[in-house]
């Protein structure tokens, strides 16, 4: 390598200082050492809190005592998005959770939170919706099982071949049986 292409290297300091970070931000191993609990007992206890963002009153909370102003407390709530995946999610008891742990990341909604109006229109709306889920689901699972039905009748009617005939349109089967 020439002198000066060792120069153009060490006098740019956006791409020296880019590799510097890259080799600086490698992904640390934490051990249990680092959280004064085992894994186990971590990950219990961020469970039931994670769990403990279902409850609306508990927001509230948060916000009466200024805990969304804490830039740590934010960073800790943004890491807790990780039990979103499928190989976490199945812990969860309390699916508002999820929801939850998606509105509290907006400044707005942990504004609104503090105000009692709101968070009782929030438990309202979350009390409503657990009231008429089964209910909701039934109707739903009703016209599911009558799609289901139909469809069916249909395909006994037609011999168990929907659509007429092997590669035919229903419209042609129709005027070849008639």
């Amino acid at each position: 390598m020439s002198d000066e292409s060792k120069n153009k290297e060490t006098s740019d300091p956006v791409n020296s200082g880019v590799a510097e970070v890259s080799k600086k931000r490698k992904k640390r191993k934490f051990t249990e050492a680092d959280f004064w609990c085992t894994d186990k007992e971590r990950f219990q206890l961020e469970l039931e809190f994670v769990q403990c963002l279902a409850c609306p009153q508990y927001i509230h909370w948060l916000a009466q005592n200024q805990w969304f102003e804490d830039p740590a407390f934010l960073k800790y709530l943004k890491y807790l998005r990780y039990w979103k995946r499928p190989k976490y999610a199945k812990y969860i008891v309390y699916p508002h959770t999820f929801y939850f742990l998606d509105m509290i990341q907006n400044k707005d909604f942990q504004k609104a939170m503090a105000r009692d109006a709101v968070k009782e229109t929030v438990h309202a709306q979350q009390f409503f919706f657990w009231q008429h889920y089964r209910q909701n689901r039934m109707k739903d699972d009703e016209k599911e099982s009558d799609k289901e039905e139909a469809l069916m009748i249909s395909k006994d009617k037609d011999g168990g071949k929907a659509g007429g005939g092997e590669g035919m349109p229903v419209e042609t089967s129709a005027k070849m049986d008639g």
